[in-house]
């Protein structure tokens, strides 16, 4: 009889692992390099893109930084 034990997975060999600590090696690194400015990740990409682009549309800034544009919205207001 063959055993119904699942095979177990090597977690340091899985891509999504990967990625996902160095996402927080990546958030550890910007917060250390950006705590006097008390703003998030999404906050800092959206003032670089409006001094990288000024006078941009919501649209086109949601596009740059991979949000919708509601979302986009929510965070602009947040930074008036």
């Amino acid at each position: 009889m063959e055993s119904t034990r699942p095979h177990r997975v090597q977690l340091d060999a899985q891509p999504g692992h990967a990625i996902r600590r160095l996402h927080q090696i990546s958030l550890g690194i910007f917060h250390q390099e950006t705590e006097d400015l008390n703003v998030t990740p999404v906050q800092y990409a959206i003032l670089q893109t409006v001094r990288d682009q000024p006078g941009c549309d919501q649209r086109t800034l949601a596009g740059r930084i991979a949000l919708d544009t509601s979302t986009t919205a929510g965070v602009v207001d947040r930074l008036e």
